[in-house]
């Protein structure tokens, strides 16, 4: 059989002080150092003179792959294949509120004091049995959202206590996760959520320390957030059976021009605190949500500062990957088996649409006010037609012929419909990250011959 090299494959200049380069395959995020004389003979594609253990090594991470080949042909083809698996897995996004205390600069929602009612919950609770006893799930996952969803914390205890007792009745695992600005995340609330609700993680996001996060996530009333979310993280952590039931805390950071020099100074305040090993932490710069928010961000210089954010991780003792893995599917609204109910009844197959205005019903593919069995077929849904599309190479997505694609899977679908390119900053950083890993290996190698 006559190989070619992959398409998918990141080569890295030299390691300093050295003749090796990194030699990465993005199919399978698999990472190889070799000679820069190994390296010419697979850039020419002279595999005969290469070592065969080497040789049959690239052939395992599809570094080196069947010369006829179609390899973007292959990646849609089974990403397609993975989103629509009948795999018995029910993931279904909760929106008990439309309201939130915040009035974050960036939030491309329109909230109002809309709570789910009483008979929304009803009909969730009908959707569910329909969806249950349309076919077999073996696990079945609540995402809490909003809005902020604690404000409607007793409608969620109405949908939470259905949920579980759907799961048991049809012997599917039941779990939950939750996004939440973190003001009325009590130690009790914390402690219920993972008890009762069966939460393995509760997302939380503070954009910098102090003088940084209270001018872009303060209440509508102006009012200053970072010391009580903070407050309630450090009493959540501090319990003595924390993580209880696996239920960890992860903190995200959304970063643009503003608030970038308050990243760093973040994450020496975690570790502060010995939060190392008792949160998770992540950036993520700003995007659009319906809006212009990512015009406040340079992606170039988020790339570049967000090595220098995963080297402070690492040297006050968080743990970090800077190899990215493979994203076997793009994300939720690929899938069948997904949906998402808003406060009204309204179901969607994406979280960024519900309460931005701009959208109003346009991707709306069900109505629980007008049918709780009957939601468009999936075909029929936005979005489901992804990996089709960007095998087109007419319709004008990046990703046709970007190298990352087996990383990001194009990262967002929806945003690409809305005209702004969502790819990651591990597009230009990617070369960096392998540099990053290489030297943390070396160091740690160092710090075990000490």
């Amino acid at each position: 059989m006559k190989y070619k090299l992959s398409y998918y494959t990141i080569i890295t200049d030299p390691i300093p002080n050295t003749n090796v380069c990194v030699v990465f395959g993005t199919k399978t995020a698999k990472a190889y150092n070799l000679d820069q004389k190994i390296i010419a003979l697979l850039k020419e594609e002279d595999f005969d003179q290469i070592p065969l253990d080497i040789i049959n090594n690239l052939i395992i991470a599809e570094i080196i792959v069947p010369k006829d080949l179609n390899e973007l042909s292959e990646f849609c083809e089974k990403a397609k294949l993975d989103a629509t698996a009948e795999d018995g897995y029910l993931h279904v996004t909760v929106m008990s509120s439309g309201n939130c205390q915040l009035g974050c600069s960036y939030c491309g929602q329109v909230h109002s004091k809309k709570k789910m009612e009483d008979d929304t919950v009803e009909l969730i609770e009908k959707r569910l049995t329909h969806l249950f006893s349309s076919k077999p799930f073996s696990e079945f996952r609540i995402s809490w959202f909003g809005g902020e969803p604690l404000m409607a914390l007793n409608k969620m205890r109405l949908v939470n206590t259905f949920a579980k007792k759907i799961s048991k009745s049809n012997d599917a695992i039941y779990r939950s996760h939750i996004v939440t600005n973190g003001l009325s995340l009590k130690s009790n609330i914390y402690e219920e959520l993972a008890h009762e609700f069966n939460c393995t993680s509760i997302e939380i996001t503070l954009d910098g320390i102090k003088e940084f996060h209270d001018t872009r996530r303060d209440t509508k009333a102006k009012e200053a957030t970072f010391d009580l979310i903070f407050n309630n993280i450090l009493s959540i952590t501090n319990l003595k059976d924390y993580p209880i039931n696996g239920c960890y805390i992860k903190i995200r950071c959304n970063v643009d021009d503003t608030n970038k020099e308050g990243v760093i100074p973040l994450i020496e305040l975690l570790a502060e605190n010995n939060l190392q090993d008792k949160v998770i932490f992540y950036t993520a710069p700003v995007y659009s949500w319906g809006n212009d928010a990512h015009l406040t961000n340079t992606k170039e210089e988020y790339a570049i500062n967000e090595i220098d954010y995963l080297l402070k991780l690492h040297e006050v003792g968080f743990e970090i990957n800077s190899i990215p893995q493979t994203k076997d599917v793009v994300c939720s609204a690929v899938t069948p088996n997904y949906e998402l109910i808003d406060p009204n009844g309204k179901i969607f197959n994406c979280t960024e649409i519900p309460l931005v205005p701009m959208y109003g019903d346009e991707y709306l593919i069900g109505d629980l006010k007008d049918s709780f069995s009957e939601v468009k077929e999936y075909a029929e849904r936005p979005y489901t037609k992804w990996y089709d599309e960007i095998q087109d190479k007419e319709n004008g997505y990046w990703c046709t012929s970007c190298k990352i694609l087996p990383l990001c899977g194009g990262r967002c679908p929806k945003s690409w419909k809305d005209g702004v390119p969502p790819c990651p900053s591990m597009k230009l950083n990617i070369e960096d990250r392998l540099m990053l890993a290489n030297y943390l290996i070396q160091e740690d190698n160092l710090t075990e011959t000490a």
